[in-house]
């Protein structure tokens, strides 16, 4: 009977410098949102019951180890950038004025 073997990244973390379940997930949701500047604050909120600064803190403290997460320093750069701006009221257009 074969043994089934469960990805790194699902395996339980023991020691130090171990990337927990809970942490590649936040960091895979992250990427997956880099192409659309940032996640919505309220899917953050339902996918990890989490504010969007304290997942934008915990994502920006990860990034301090990317080796231990396989990220190249460009992924590395791109998600830090995009972490800094969650939480931030997104800029809205002004209403436009029509004259008479």
């Amino acid at each position: 009977m074969s043994k089934r073997v469960r990805p790194v990244w699902l395996r339980p973390t023991d020691g130090i410098g171990a990337v927990s379940a809970e942490d590649r997930m936040m960091i895979d949701f992250a990427r997956r949102w880099l192409p659309f500047e940032r996640p919505p604050q309220e899917d953050i909120l339902v996918e990890f019951g989490l504010t969007p600064l304290v997942f934008a803190e915990r994502v920006t403290k990860l990034l301090d180890a990317p080796r231990l997460l396989g990220l190249s320093m460009v992924e590395v750069n791109a998600l830090q950038a995009m972490v800094a701006g969650i939480g931030r009221a997104v800029p809205r257009r002004a209403p436009e004025m029509h004259g008479n």
